[in-house]
């Protein structure tokens, strides 16, 4: 799919923390965060505040697939 050239993207916040790519995300525990899943076999619970630690919720022994 083509986006129309009148598009702009804005980078707000970068986190980083999966040693593999990310798959997954889903809506956090509370309003104000955010999981995500990835090829590492984890599943990471993230701050929206831009906080740079992850809180690991839970590891598999595969990638996660959404």
């Amino acid at each position: 799919m083509l986006l129309p050239s009148s598009v702009t993207v804005t980078l707000k916040q970068r986190y980083s923390g999966h040693t593999a790519g990310v798959f997954a995300l889903a809506e956090g525990l509370d309003e104000a965060t955010f999981l995500s899943g990835g090829g590492d076999g984890v599943i990471a619970q993230w701050k929206m505040d831009g906080s740079a630690d992850a809180t690991g919720i839970a590891r598999v022994p595969g990638n996660i697939f959404s």
